[in-house]
């Protein structure tokens, strides 16, 4: 999305004490994996937990969910994303192929959680005309192009681009 920006910690923070459960799960997943949104609503309980092991150590995004559906992708599962995808579960029994994303009618939708991303950034005092489920992908490219000592190629990788000008534009000041 053209205008979203990368959210600070400090904005990471304060528009995730403002969402619910499960668009907190949703909020942090995105910051954590660097998931496209439709990637992210793909998911199902079963993506991320095991009734055996419970939270899994890495997500991994089947092909058929993913922008070019050429390959999947696998990210390792971040402490934050492992706690909330916990708090959104609870401790009661779990269906693996329920949507890990839903609301009483099925899988959630994105207009729903843009419009609660963006109801959480005005609570938080943020000015939220370039804040957007895309801020989450710009903010796992910004943090992880800094972790990876600026390599522009492990970034494509995680990112799951194809070419290095599609990541170039993440990481151009």
């Amino acid at each position: 999305m053209n205008g979203a920006r990368p959210l600070s910690p400090e904005e990471i923070r304060a528009i995730a004490e403002r969402l619910n459960p499960r668009n907190r799960c949703l909020f942090i997943l995105g910051i954590r994996t660097g998931f496209r949104i439709s990637e992210l609503l793909s998911l199902n309980v079963g993506d991320v937990y095991d009734d055996k092991l419970g939270i899994r150590e890495a997500v991994y995004l089947r092909k058929q969910n993913t922008k070019g559906k050429i390959e999947g992708r696998v990210m390792a599962m971040h402490p934050h994303s492992r706690a909330s995808i916990t708090e959104m579960l609870g401790s009661g029994p779990v269906d693996p192929l329920r949507p890990l994303f839903h609301t009483e009618h099925g899988r959630l939708e994105r207009t729903v959680y843009h419009k609660a991303l963006k109801k959480a950034a005005v609570a938080a005092g943020i000015d939220s005309s370039r804040v957007s489920s895309h801020s989450c992908r710009k903010t796992f490219a910004a943090s992880f192009f800094e972790a990876c000592g600026k390599d522009a190629f492990q970034l494509k990788e995680a990112m799951g681009h194809k070419n290095l000008d599609s990541t170039a534009k993440y990481i151009q000041t």
